[in-house]
């Protein structure tokens, strides 16, 4: 009958498994990864999506009675243009292989290893 009983786990009580290594550990990580993740929201992904609801509009200024929805109309006109989309293109192919060439010869990378 001892043997029994002992082999039985007891049940915890929820500030017994609160109080417990394992539990604290997780606390601790989540708490500290909240701070990051707050910053990266307000800095990073608010200002974007903000960005791209402004790219939606004709804007004349910031205030909002001036300006007009014309939706993806703005990305229509950007890419069909020859001069902004073509040349943009051009410029950072060349870039890209300017810089593979010059880390290849200067021995910093292998190229495609």
């Amino acid at each position: 009958m001892a043997a029994s009983a002992t082999s039985m786990k007891t049940k915890k009580t929820f500030g017994q498994w609160f109080k417990s290594r394992k539990v604290q550990q997780w606390l601790v990580i989540v708490s500290f990864m909240i701070v990051p993740v707050l910053l990266l929201l307000v800095f990073s992904y608010v200002p974007f999506a903000k960005m791209f609801e402004f790219s939606l509009y004709k804007m004349k200024s910031y205030d909002s009675k001036n300006n007009t929805y014309v939706g993806f109309k703005n990305y229509i006109d950007v890419f069909t243009r020859d001069d902004c989309f073509n040349r943009g293109i051009i410029y950072s192919a060349g870039n890209g292989i300017v810089f593979c060439n010059n880390s290849v010869l200067q021995g910093k990378r292998k190229l495609f290893i």
